[in-house]
């Protein structure tokens, strides 16, 4: 890596959700998305409103006093059976600013890799994240080593539903 590649990482701080991020924030996910992302009331509704909702769920990354990108995710107990609850994370709206891709913040960001510690200290079994097929081939299974769990979302939903993938964690349990 060169030394200047690696003195502009080190420019990259981490901090968590706070209120008046939010419009950062929101500047990100519709530059990467594009507008029909969602306004600010989507963001809350998805995010900040939604129940269980920490700050820590959110990491913002900021260069320069700048917002130059922002991850998302959402804490859920997946109820298998009775009795067997597993709480899992659900990750996605990954967004960053056009200047940073490929610089590999995400690789070399300790923040990252503490609050990924964090998660699993607050018993997070399973991580989950949505994402298309041609990111997930190019990016989460090669790079990642991430596993496809098949399932079929006729859309998003506030709550989700463990109904699509209880079978088949039920039937992989019965097989050990």
């Amino acid at each position: 890596m060169s030394a200047e590649k690696d003195d502009r990482l080190r420019s990259v701080q981490v901090s968590h959700y706070t209120v008046e991020a939010e419009p950062d924030v929101l500047r990100l996910l519709q530059t990467a998305f594009g507008r029909e992302w969602g306004d600010s009331a989507f963001w809350r509704w998805k995010h900040r409103t939604r129940p269980g909702f920490s700050p820590s769920d959110v990491l913002i990354y900021t260069s320069g006093g700048a917002a130059i990108g922002c991850w998302h995710m959402a804490l859920y107990s997946l109820h298998c059976a009775p009795r067997l609850e597993v709480l899992c994370s659900f990750e996605g709206d990954y967004a960053l600013d056009a200047n940073w891709r490929g610089a590999g913040i995400r690789r070399r960001d300790q923040a990252t890799l503490q609050e990924l510690r964090a998660l699993a200290q607050r018993g997070v079994a399973v991580r989950f994240a949505f994402t298309s097929q041609a990111l997930y081939e190019r990016l989460y299974q090669n790079k990642l080593g991430w596993r496809q769990v098949r399932t079929v979302t006729s859309g998003y939903r506030k709550f989700l539903s463990d109904r699509a993938i209880r079978a088949r964690l039920q039937a992989a349990g019965a097989c050990l």
